[in-house]
């Protein structure tokens, strides 16, 4: 298989994960099984999460995070190679206010990720922008890198890291995006997909993370927050954990991920898919490593663990479609994403077969595929009392509708992912593919 090819599907396999995962977030597997069964293709997020209003707008289609990886991707090939502050900017324009849309082309940001583009758009430097936060948003922009920098590391590990503090100004952040693009050009330097070797590759990726950790206490300290001194190795040594978690079924490779991550986080961890580098990247990268057979079974085995599901199909996507090349996704998925073409030129562009100069502008594109944002809630009038007369017996008041809305979806990154039990992935997969 070529660079061509790997390039095209590692954008189209982070796009493709990303909507297919983005109707499943903040939801448990069980309700996954309960609500939906089941899964195909794309969802319906106003079916799957009716109590959300907010940035379901689209049917399949990508959102933030692979917004900011063809981002990274569009700076990567009109600079010729990695420039902070073009990608700055690139972030700056997605985020001006278009058609009424409060936040510009960008599709259900997350919260840090605005403020992060806010300080941009206040004119501050790339090195005052990042948030304090060891958040998993900015590990996508690592596919995009391993890509174009498969063959220079040093390159790698430095644009793995700017793009990273751009945002997110914890070395956690850094590392864990560091690893993401290790893994993508290594998989771009395999002859075929049989000649990945899991163990080989999660010893190169925590490499690739050390390394990324060693360049920032190096370089960078004026860019970190102040303090992340006790920080700063946690996600390497979360990374070498993967080369003996690769042997483990995923009930007790999650459980050891959660232990991981809830004895160095600053609290308790619950579900190893939640939206932090420890667990939603170790745990992406545990799940591609361990998925390598197919495509379609490793991205939607992903997405039914629950929790942040955007992520995990955004990053496991990537990772399986640089591995099996376009053909390797499902044609309904290729056919049905919306802006599949634009996201495969920028593939074209990154592996180095496409002209420049005839390239789109992201921002058009972008803006095509972003609606205006949806009108706020009608509020509900009181439900009026009913009236009765002196001496009259009757009810105390009407009847209401029951009180608050239950039900998961927290809010972005929130809970979901198993937090134990003696089930494997075969038995889940089963159970999905029987309609729950």
């Amino acid at each position: 298989m070529d660079v061509l090819d790997r390039a095209r599907g590692a954008l189209l396999g982070m796009a493709v994960g990303e909507a297919l995962g983005a109707p499943l977030e903040g939801l448990e597997p069980e309700m996954i099984e309960e609500k939906i069964g089941k899964i195909t293709g794309y969802l319906d997020a106003r079916k799957t999460q009716p109590e959300h209003r907010s940035g379901f707008f689209v049917h399949a289609v990508y959102e933030d995070e692979t917004q900011a990886a063809l981002a990274m991707s569009e700076t990567l090939v009109r600079k010729g190679g990695f420039d902070v502050d073009a990608l700055k900017t690139r972030l700056e324009e997605l985020g001006q206010t278009i058609d009424g849309n409060t936040f510009g082309c960008y599709r259900r940001p997350r919260r840090n990720f605005r403020t992060a583009v806010r300080r941009m758009l206040s004119g501050a430097a790339w090195e005052e922008c990042g948030v304090n936060t060891a958040g998993s948003g900015a590990a996508s922009r690592g596919i995009p890198i391993g890509v174009f920098y498969r063959d220079d590391r040093d390159q790698r590990l430095r644009a793995s890291v700017e793009s990273s503090l751009l945002t997110h100004r914890d070395p956690r952040a850094g590392a864990a995006t560091a690893s993401v693009a290790e893994a993508v050009a290594i998989v771009c330097a395999l002859e075929s997909p049989g000649d990945a070797k899991p163990a080989a590759i999660a010893k190169e990726i925590a490499a690739a993370a050390r390394d990324a950790e060693e360049l920032m206490a190096e370089k960078y300290e004026t860019v970190l927050y102040p303090g992340y001194e006790p920080y700063l190795h946690q996600y390497s040594g979360a990374a070498a954990e993967l080369q003996s978690l690769v042997a483990l079924d995923i009930e007790p490779a999650f459980q050891k991920i959660i232990g991981w991550a809830s004895d160095k986080g600053s609290r308790p961890i619950t579900h190893a898919t939640r939206g932090f580098s420890l667990t939603a990247v170790t745990s992406a990268l545990y799940l591609f490593l361990t998925g390598l057979e197919s495509f379609e079974d490793c991205v939607l085995d992903t997405i039914c663990e629950g929790g942040n599901t955007d992520t995990l199909g955004c990053l496991v996507g990537g990772l399986c479609g640089a591995l099996h090349g376009v053909d390797g996704i499902p044609a309904a998925w290729r056919e049905t994403l919306k802006g599949a073409d634009q996201v495969l030129g920028w593939g074209d562009a990154l592996s180095g077969e496409a002209d420049r100069g005839a390239l789109p502008s992201l921002i058009a594109q972008e803006a095509r595929l972003t609606p205006p944002a949806p009108p706020p809630p009608r509020k509900k009038r009181p439900v009026p009392q009913p009236r009765h007369g002196p001496g009259r017996d009757g009810p105390s008041g009407g009847r209401g509708r029951d009180g608050g809305r239950g039900g998961h979806g927290g809010g972005r990154g929130g809970g979901g992912g198993r937090p134990g039990g003696g089930r494997g992935r075969d038995d889940r997969r089963d159970d999905r593919r029987g309609g729950g």
